[in-house]
């Protein structure tokens, strides 16, 4: 069975390469209801996403959206750092079989199964109130926003966070226009999360799926 993990940028955590390694063993598990859930409202609300507790430091992703796929891809084709730690485990149908599905494979076709997308990522906190307010008011707007407004709403998340961060929002809204056919723009303050060591922001799920 090939299923291709996500390419990861470093920092990466070798942890969630040695359980990768290990995927068909996760998936049963998955089916079999070992892992458990992690209620979480915007998780839910914003990701399409079930969680649920691998270990200390890892959660098991059960996405029932094409829009995280898109974000691998984009991953793939660009030099991101400020992302997650995470590597697809499988493909999983309604009826709890496992699928080979080659990664991509549903990608710029307009079409979009009830498949589960599964992932490992590394466990992350929700950005606070104060800190999303840049992302829910401007960022989610920037294919609305002229060039001038667009370019000061990117400087400022480079004055309140990073210049990486600036560099890398603006590599993924040039990804978005590429390929708006199939996306839209969805990057406000729950699609990013944040490490609880470093307090390092990172961008989690940037685009949905045009229907």
């Amino acid at each position: 069975m090939n299923l291709s993990p996500l390419q990861i940028q470093p920092p990466y955590n070798p942890v969630i390469n040695q359980h990768a390694n290990h995927k068909i063993d996760v998936l049963h598990n998955l089916i079999n209801d070992k892992y458990e859930r992690i209620l979480c409202e915007k998780c839910m609300s914003t990701f399409f996403t079930n969680v649920y507790q691998y270990n200390d430091g890892i959660v098991l992703l059960e996405k029932r959206a094409l829009g995280l796929e898109y974000f691998c891809d984009a991953i793939d084709k660009l030099s991101l750092y400020l992302i997650p730690d995470h590597t697809r485990i499988g493909v999983l149908d309604e009826n709890d079989k496992i699928i080979n599905l080659p990664m991509g494979k549903e990608l710029f076709s307009k079409t979009e199964t009830e498949y589960r997308y599964i992932y490992l990522m590394e466990k992350l906190e929700h950005l606070d109130k104060k800190e999303a307010e840049i992302f829910n008011e401007d960022i989610i707007n920037l294919d609305s926003l002229n060039e001038f407004e667009c370019q000061k709403a990117l400087k400022e998340v480079a004055n309140q966070f990073s210049l990486t961060l600036q560099k890398e929002i603006k590599q993924l809204f040039h990804y978005y226009k590429q390929h708006q056919d199939y996306i839209l723009w969805d990057l406000h303050g729950d699609n990013l999360m944040k490490r609880s060591d470093t307090g390092e922001v990172l961008v989690l799920d940037p685009f949905a799926i045009r229907v």
